[in-house]
């Protein structure tokens, strides 16, 4: 703000629309802060950007409602970057209320982002439907949207979202990216169109066709649970202290209900 000619003036100014976009800008950017902080563990660099971050939504509120559409988003955005996922979709959803909402095109792709990491499905779909209305090039929430319809049973709208009709930037690229892909042939495999789901695994890149996640899926999907395992213990072997290939053994440990081999996977050592 010190930095803007005549900043006495737009200072004064209150509830004024160019002046929230601005605050919101200023959020974000410390928000991002807080982000990055986080990934390199940095705590005291994360307190610094939090309390930057929530400054700006004090600020906010000091010029509007505390219910106002904006400074919900804004609560909801810094829940969400300190790993608090109920408290931002409380905030979220409170916004969402609110008359207009279904035309904010952040908020929406926020609601669906929270949804899915509470494996909120359904609600995550509609959010996602949503914020394509008002975005239908963004690639990311066509990505989005195909997990979703896999994770709800609905593999042709997986398929639809994945591999749009006519030519199109968008369609390059879904047609490309590796995700995508990995949707589309969880999608095919599940519609048992096997040969389809071998010809998109031939586009995929040599790393991801050997990474041991990847392979055990498809296996699994194949109903070859053996090989599945046998491929998730080996790469074990090589990396005792990766949780995730333990999670993943204990779910397929789960899933073919050997819950005996599950427990003890998970027993202290």
């Amino acid at each position: 703000l010190e930095a803007i000619p005549y900043r006495d003036h737009f200072r004064s100014l209150k509830d004024n629309h160019y002046r929230v976009e601005f605050i919101t800008q200023l959020f974000m950017m410390d928000l991002d802060r807080v982000v990055r902080a986080k990934l390199a563990s940095d705590a005291s660099q994360e307190a610094e950007a939090v309390a930057a971050a929530e400054k700006w939504i004090t600020t906010l509120k000091g010029e509007l409602d505390e219910k106002n559409l904006a400074v919900l988003f804004l609560n909801a955005q810094l829940f969400k970057a300190k790993g608090d996922y109920v408290a931002a979709t409380r905030e979220a959803e409170a916004a969402n209320r609110i008359v207009g909402a279904d035309r904010h095109f952040l908020l929406q792709a926020l609601l669906s982002e929270l949804y899915m990491r509470q494996q909120a499905w359904g609600a995550a779909r509609k959010s996602l439907q949503n914020a394509l209305m008002l975005q239908p090039g963004s690639p990311l929430l066509w990505i989005w949207l195909g997990s979703v319809h896999l994770e709800l049973g609905e593999s042709a709208d997986a398929l639809r979202c994945l591999k749009p009709g006519g030519p199109s930037p968008l369609r390059d690229f879904l047609l490309t990216n590796v995700e995508a892909t990995k949707i589309r042939i969880r999608a095919y495999e599940e519609l048992r169109q096997y040969d389809e789901a071998a010809k998109e695994k031939l586009t995929l890149p040599a790393e991801t066709v050997q990474d041991p996640f990847f392979r055990a899926e498809r296996l699994s999907a194949e109903g070859k649970e053996q090989e599945a395992e046998q491929v998730l213990k080996e790469a074990l072997e090589k990396a005792p202290d990766n949780t995730d290939l333990l999670s993943a053994l204990v779910r397929l440990y789960a899933a073919t209900k050997r819950s005996e081999e599950a427990r003890s996977l998970l027993a202290p050592r």
